[in-house]
């Protein structure tokens, strides 16, 4: 097989949804997810979303963070989607004198899938005094079930 066909193949299989993500952000390996450094920091988790949640109407992403300061400086993005501003108004996780917070953000139809979902926590802006936020919890839920970041404490 020639170089270029093999280049073909794995340009392929990095643009499908299948397999682990072709991007350098590191996976969290323990709770809380802590984001913290320079302005464009990210770190993922994945959850595992069952079919029942998946194919609700109305799905939304429950958070428990802690230190969320400010609009447009913390995000998550779910399956590389749009970015939600953590510390937007209709979020109700910012706490301009840091402190945890928890809410339930309303996804748009189509946001998740049944299977793992992919979550990218990241720090775009630099905030006076502040180095990022951690996550303390994560779930996608819809009615009364839900789904949450299996890591360990």
């Amino acid at each position: 097989m020639s170089r270029l066909a093999i280049l073909t193949l794995v340009v392929a299989a990095a643009c499908t949804d299948e397999g682990p993500p072709v991007d350098d952000i590191p996976d969290a390996t323990t709770l809380p997810i802590e984001v913290l450094g320079a302005p464009g920091v990210a770190v993922a988790a994945t959850i595992d979303v069952p079919r029942v949640i998946a194919e609700e109407r109305e799905v939304a992403l429950e958070l428990v963070v802690s230190n969320v300061v400010a609009a447009n400086a913390a995000f998550v993005s779910i399956n590389g989607g749009t970015p939600i501003d953590l510390g937007a108004d209709a979020s109700h996780l910012r706490r301009p004198s840091g402190g945890t917070a928890s809410s339930a953000i309303a996804l748009p139809a189509g946001a998740v899938r049944a299977g793992v979902n992919r979550l990218v926590f990241s720090y775009e802006r630099q905030v006076p005094d502040v180095s990022g936020f951690r996550v303390i919890g994560a779930a996608i839920a819809a009615g009364r079930e839900r789904a949450a970041v299996a890591l360990p404490e």
